[in-house]
């Protein structure tokens, strides 16, 4: 038989581990940015260093650019998917900490949440900026035939990610 003492303690022990599941769900996301941030910061460099060689050359740099290009769909399906998570996790844990759900509610509003821009706009500016780079890559190299193709491959990749 459950005291009301009882059933108190099980409400904190279940709103303490919602807390900590919270706490790293959202470290699991930092720690992705991360890593995602400097995979990207990597090709970049890499990229820049090939872009300006000769012909042999270029073969790398539209593989360089097309490996950032997946890799930042990737990103912005790995952030899409946690968000996602961080949110249904989100319901749960204002549910069992009402002041948590009170502090939520009463604080100032913004136009964009931070979780919005590092989960959509900061993966949709670097995938931007790779297909303006194979653009670029591919009108100096004379593969204007790929153009279509890329534009095709990049609003492919649009539709994944948004679906």
């Amino acid at each position: 038989m459950h005291t009301k003492e009882s059933k108190q303690q099980d409400l904190n022990a279940r709103a303490q581990r919602l807390w900590g599941y919270r706490i790293q769900e959202e470290n699991v996301f930092y720690q992705r940015i991360n890593f995602f941030l400097l995979a990207e910061s990597m090709l970049f460099v890499a990229f820049a260093t090939v872009v300006g060689g000769d012909g042999e050359r270029r073969l790398f740099v539209h593989a360089i650019g097309w490996l950032g290009v997946l890799l930042t769909t990737i990103w912005l399906y790995v952030n899409r998917r946690q968000k996602r998570v961080y949110e249904h996790l989100r319901r749960y844990v204002e549910e069992a900490c009402p002041e948590y759900k009170d502090v939520r509610s009463t604080r100032p509003k913004a136009v964009l949440s931070s979780w919005w821009i590092m989960t959509y706009m900061i993966p949709g500016s670097m995938l931007a900026a790779w297909i303006a780079l194979l653009v670029s890559a591919l009108v100096q190299s004379s593969a204007l035939i790929c153009f279509p193709w890329l534009a095709r491959i990049a609003l492919f990749i649009m539709a994944i990610v948004l679906a």
